[in-house]
């Protein structure tokens, strides 16, 4: 990761725009070498308002000369540039300065697709509900919640050296059926121990936050779908509005509490609501112990068949003209599910 000047790349698209970030593809000229390039949102660039966005930034450069190499998840950063003006390449005639970060495509596709595809009626939640929360083909070891495991260390890594990495949305992870690998595309969310800021409803943003994201959209209390149709929507989406108020959901569709993974889970949530969690690796263990719980039930479901026959048919969907626009080659990617 170095200092990397633009003069060498051209602009090929618009990928997206985040609440902080403008996400664009670009390739080297002359070259067929590919790079996504996120800069501070164009109107908030010419407003003068892009200073946060700015020192995010330096957090992620930061983040990434420390934890890169002992990390496996991270969409790897080839480069920022200085902090300039790039009016040359993006042609828009914006003349304050700011910094770009390049980097490499990530591998395989996002859990949840962009939100705009569902006006087209994309599938966007496939990703999510095939590989994350109804594993049905890879019950038979604990290699099923390899993406949850993938989370918990990557946390880990970042607790250990003193920071708290937010905003681990499906959206923001890809992922590849082959490998079962995800990689993380996003580190704007960070929050620095011992210096947790107060959120917009009074309480502190710090450690638990992460617990909750992990619960609200990577776990989930119901039957794998019997038909394509409930494989198709991504699954817990709706904007945090309190941990307090998220708790409160989860009970009440934690379904019924003579399931063992169903007391599990209330557990962690009443874990959570009290604050209790002396140490990370408490919460891993019972993550963990609570994920066995669920593969065991989905394993020796009665009608595990059925199940498995609709998760086959939802695979398919993967291999629309819409996957093609990622990293991602579907008959190579999917041949391990061939019957």
């Amino acid at each position: 990761m170095q200092e990397i000047a633009l003069n060498n790349y051209e602009l090929t698209g618009l990928l997206g725009t985040g609440a902080d970030y403008e996400v664009r593809s670009a390739k080297a000229i002359g070259g067929d070498r590919r790079v996504v390039l996120k800069r501070p949102i164009p109107q908030v660039i010419t407003r003068n308002m892009h200073g946060p966005v700015e020192a995010r930034t330096s957090a992620i450069i930061d983040t990434y000369k420390d934890l890169y190499a002992s990390t496996s998840t991270l969409c790897p950063l080839l480069g920022y540039t200085s902090r300039s003006n790039h009016s040359e390449l993006y042609q828009d005639g914006i003349t304050q300065d700011y910094t770009v970060l390049i980097f490499e495509i990530a591998s395989g596709i996002p859990l949840v697709g962009d939100a705009r595809s569902r006006i087209l009626r994309v599938p966007i939640g496939i990703a999510q509900n095939l590989f994350t929360l109804f594993p049905l083909y890879q019950l038979d070891d604990d290699s099923c919640w390899s993406v949850q495991t993938q989370l918990l260390e990557t946390e880990e890594h970042f607790y250990k050296s003193g920071r708290i990495l937010l905003d681990l949305s499906p959206q923001n992870i890809y992922y590849r059926p082959s490998t079962g690998k995800i990689t993380i595309i996003d580190l704007g969310d960070q929050i620095m121990v011992g210096d947790e800021r107060v959120d917009n409803r009074g309480r502190k943003r710090d450690i638990y936050d992460f617990y909750l994201e992990v619960l609200k959209f990577y776990t989930i209390s119901a039957d794998p779908p019997d038909t394509i149709d409930g494989y198709k929507d991504p699954y817990g989406l709706r904007p945090i509005i309190g941990l307090e108020q998220e708790l409160d959901d989860m009970v009440r569709n934690i379904g019924s509490p003579q399931l063992s993974d169903s007391r599990a889970k209330l557990d962690i949530i009443n874990k959570i609501r009290g604050f209790e969690y002396n140490d990370f690796a408490d919460f891993k263990v019972d993550l963990t112990e609570y994920l066995q719980e669920v593969r065991i039930r989905y394993r020796d479901h009665h009608e595990l068949s059925s199940f498995k026959g609709a998760w086959l048919e939802s695979l398919q969907l993967l291999k629309t003209d819409h996957w093609k626009k990622y990293d991602f080659d579907a008959e190579m990617e999917l041949s391990r599910y061939a019957e």
